[in-house]
């Protein structure tokens, strides 16, 4: 969460300049608070990727269940691709110029 105070409190102040120089000053004073605002949005999202919340144990369980997944997935594929070698099956498909002649 980012402190957006200072944008908070130049938006009302700006809506209170009556003269040109204080319009000059709220302009200025707004411009200055949503760079602030900025600086601090991005200071927190460094923060955040640099030191991320730990995992909760519910979602360590599904990153290693995805990983297993995964692995099964991967294994599906090789194994297909060897009984498809052993059979003297092409892993890729044929142009379409080829299949059709």
């Amino acid at each position: 969460m980012v402190d957006q105070k200072p944008l908070q409190t130049a938006r009302k102040l700006a809506a209170l300049a009556s003269t040109p120089e204080e319009q000059d000053f709220s302009h200025e004073a707004l411009r200055l608070s949503d760079y602030e605002v900025d600086l601090a949005f991005a200071d927190a999202l460094r923060e955040a990727t640099e030191h991320p919340a730990p995992l909760t144990p519910e979602q360590r369980d599904l990153g290693a269940r995805a990983a297993k997944t995964e692995t099964v997935v991967r294994r599906a594929h090789l194994y297909e691709a060897i009984v498809e070698l052993l059979h003297g099956k092409e892993t890729q498909p044929e142009p379409a110029s080829a299949s059709k002649a």
